[in-house]
């Protein structure tokens, strides 16, 4: 009986942990999705500043 509800107990903790991790990664993906943007734009504008000093 003991065993079993060890188990319950973990299978909980694993089943939190995940939805954490979900809730992290869905409010974290728009702001690496802008990181992302900025840093192309970003190279975009050195390399042009580059083309223009050359």
């Amino acid at each position: 009986m003991l065993n079993q509800s060890v188990h319950v107990v973990i299978a909980i903790l694993v089943f939190i942990q995940a939805l954490i991790a979900l809730n992290l990664i869905i409010l974290f993906s728009p702001l690496i999705l802008l990181v992302s943007i900025c840093e192309k734009n970003l190279l975009i504008f050195i390399i042009k500043e580059l083309f223009i000093f050359v």
